[in-house]
């Protein structure tokens, strides 16, 4: 059967990877290699990858840690718009406590040796979309004072990590 039907198998998978990469913003470069995309272009098409992946789960570590600040932006924009178009449970690691308060519902305050949960804070500033407007809030000033408080509780023990 594969046999018969593998063009047909061929252009579905073909047709899934233009979406997802226009889903991405990379639909205008198809026909680019990887190292003739920028570090953000690369990001964008792991998590393109991610959404081919089947899973209702994505596990995203420090995703815009070495990134410039637009692109850095564009990519958290860009994890939250999935977000919000799909059903994923998408868990972010990041030391940015700014990209946790953007684009999570939900922050665990991470302790080593062994590793275990030190907090968890339920972040709600409405429904999706977001946008940089949470910045203006007043929620986000409480959320972003609280977690500052709980980091200065605990910042005696080392990697402390977000998610």
């Amino acid at each position: 059967d594969y046999k018969k039907n593998k063009a047909k198998i061929y252009e579905e998978i073909k047709e899934n990877a233009l979406r997802l990469l226009k889903q991405a913003g990379l639909e205008e470069k198809t026909e680019n290699y990887p190292c003739e995309l920028s570090g953000g272009q690369q990001q964008r098409v792991s998590i393109a990858r991610c959404l081919t992946s089947g899973s209702e789960v994505f596990f995203l570590d420090e995703a815009t840690g070495a990134l410039d600040i637009k692109m850095k932006r564009e990519i958290q924009d860009l994890i939250i718009k999935i977000a919000s178009e799909t059903e994923h449970t998408i868990i972010n690691v990041t030391h940015s406590l700014e990209e946790a308060l953007y684009i999570s519902n939900k922050i665990f305050i991470l302790q080593p040796n062994p590793c275990s949960i030190y907090k968890e804070m339920d972040i709600n500033y409405g429904n999706y979309p977001r946008g940089r407007w949470i910045f203006e809030t007043e929620e986000y000033r409480n959320y972003n004072r609280e977690l500052g408080i709980i980091l200065d509780n605990v910042y005696k023990k080392k990697n402390l990590r977000i998610c």
